[in-house]
């Protein structure tokens, strides 16, 4: 291989729950420095924000309240800032968590060439499809290689 040939720039998804835990993980990870030349995109897969009480638990418990989210929101543009500061290429963008497929082409859209995600969640989502851990649904959703961190 060629020196001389310039590093062909990645998209690189960080995904997270959006916990402040989980961002500060993955901002802490090692390999972060291999990737300064590349576009990051702070992804956070949430549950959809509402407003009124309902009634039925299942859902309830799916979805978090829309003080919550901006809470969220708030904490990724703040890592967002961080990485800019540090003169990474960042962006940020929510994906709902309501259905595998809506998740899987929202990342499909994103063009990632890899998705990193942290092995144990802050705190346990229960997907309404899945079983499994967040970090094994990221594994099958994803158009391309995962790293587990």
């Amino acid at each position: 291989m060629d020196s001389k040939q310039p590093k062909k720039i990645q998209q690189i998804v960080l995904a997270t729950d959006g916990s402040s835990e989980q961002l500060g993980r993955l901002l802490g990870e090692a390999k972060l420095t291999q990737w300064h030349e590349d576009q990051l995109i702070l992804v956070a897969i949430a549950a959809r924000p509402v407003e009124a009480h309902v009634y039925e638990p299942q859902f309830y418990r799916k979805s978090i309240s829309p003080d919550e989210f901006e809470a969220m929101k708030q904490r990724l543009g703040q890592c967002c800032e961080q990485l800019l500061t540090k003169g990474y290429q960042t962006t940020t963008h929510v994906i709902y968590r309501e259905d595998f497929r809506e998740v899987q082409q929202a990342l499909q859209a994103l063009s990632p060439d890899l998705v990193v995600t942290h092995r144990s969640l802050a705190r346990p989502i229960p997907w309404r499809w899945l079983s499994s851990p967040d970090h094994s649904f990221l594994i099958d959703a994803s158009p391309c290689p995962v790293l587990v961190v």
